[in-house]
């Protein structure tokens, strides 16, 4: 809720994509692919619903609570 109300539409339109595009590259790009770009551990972003601020704050700020089928560990005894 806290990032919600800072993330409003003029913050988002005067916001850094240079730096954005850093903070990809650093944090998330070694198991995602964007573009072409990144590693193939997780799934491909670059068709993901990355306009949707709801999404993209439950999946930024909690990764791992929603985790698709295909991406899932399964642990074989």
């Amino acid at each position: 809720a806290d990032l919600r109300g800072k993330l409003t539409a003029e913050s988002l339109n005067s916001a850094d994509l240079v730096a954005g595009r850093r903070v990809f590259e650093k944090s998330c790009a070694s198991c995602h692919v964007l573009y072409g770009t990144g590693g193939r551990i997780g799934p491909d972003l670059t068709g993901s619903n990355r306009h949707n601020l709801t999404y993209l704050l439950e999946n930024t700020v909690d990764p791992s609570a929603s985790v698709g089928k295909a991406f899932q560990v399964s642990v074989i005894r």
